[in-house]
C-alpha cells in the first residue's frame, strides 16, 4: 500500500491533472480528489479504489446516498456530503448543457445516438425529457452480449421519477446493423409501455439503431 506522499509527484492525482488534464485521470483518481486524504492505515488512493470497485460502474456512484457512502472505511460523513455534493454539481451542470437539446423526430433521435451505430455489444440505452421534448438526461442502462440484452424495467422508471421527467426514449443498437426489431424487442417495448402509463410517464419512442434505424413510433407500435 502506497500513501500520496510515498507517490512519486508526477504521479499524484492534483499533479497529473494541473500537468496533464482532468481527462487523464481514472475513475479513481478523480474521487481521491474530492476525498482529499485517507486515514492511518489506508491512503485516499485505496479508499477510492474499494468504492469505485464495489460498483457496477461509474454511473452507479450517484445512487449512493450519504448513508450508504459512511458504510466504506474511510469515508465520514463530511466526505460523504463533498462525494454528494460533487456529483449534484455536475448533474446540474450536465442538466444545463442538456438544455437545447430537443428530439423533433425519431431520425433526430438516431443522429444523436450514432455513437452506438458500430458498436459490438448491444447498448440500451434512455433519454429522460421534458415537457417541451428538449433533453434532461441521457442513460446508459445496460450493456448487453452480441446478441442479447437484459433490463430491468424498475431502473428506466426510477430515474424518470428522480428527474421528474415527462416523457422517455429507450433506443438499442443491433451488431447486426439491421434495425428490424426481433419478436424479444417488441414484447419488451410493450412491457415498458405499459408500466410507463401506470406512472403516467409516456413512452415516446423506442428506436433501434443499425446501419439505419428503425422505429416503434414512427411504425405506429405505440400507443
Amino acid at each position: 500500500m502506497y500513501f500520496i506522499k510515498e507517490i512519486p509527484q508526477s504521479e499524484r492525482p492534483r499533479e497529473k491533472l494541473i500537468q496533464n488534464g482532468v481527462e487523464g485521470l481514472t475513475n479513481i483518481e478523480l474521487l481521491a480528489i474530492i476525498l482529499k486524504n485517507g486515514t492511518k492505515n489506508k491512503s485516499v488512493i485505496e479508499i477510492s479504489k474499494e468504492l469505485i470497485y464495489s460498483i457496477d460502474d461509474i454511473n452507479a456512484l450517484k445512487d449512493l446516498s450519504i448513508k450508504d457512502l459512511i458504510k466504506y472505511e474511510g469515508i465520514g460523513m463530511v466526505k460523504a456530503i463533498e462525494i454528494v455534493a460533487s456529483i449534484e454539481l455536475g448533474r446540474r451542470v450536465l442538466a444545463y448543457r442538456n438544455r437545447d437539446i430537443s428530439f423533433k423526430t425519431a431520425n433526430d433521435v438516431f443522429l444523436y445516438l450514432k455513437e452506438y451505430q458500430h458498436k459490438s455489444q448491444e447498448h440500451f440505452i434512455a433519454l429522460y425529457l421534458d415537457s417541451k421534448c428538449q433533453l434532461i438526461s441521457k442513460k446508459l442502462i445496460y450493456i448487453g452480449t452480441q446478441n442479447k440484452i437484459l433490463f430491468n424495467t424498475t431502473d428506466i422508471l426510477k430515474e424518470a421519477i428522480r428527474l421528474s421527467s415527462v416523457g422517455i426514449i429507450i433506443a438499442h443498437n443491433h451488431p447486426s446493423g439491421d434495425p428490424t426489431p426481433s419478436k424479444e424487442d417488441i414484447k419488451n417495448t410493450l412491457m415498458i409501455n405499459d408500466a410507463c402509463k401506470i406512472m403516467q410517464i409516456e413512452l415516446l419512442d423506442h428506436i433501434i439503431i443499425g446501419n439505419t434505424y428503425y422505429s416503434f413510433g414512427e411504425n405506429g407500435k405505440i400507443a
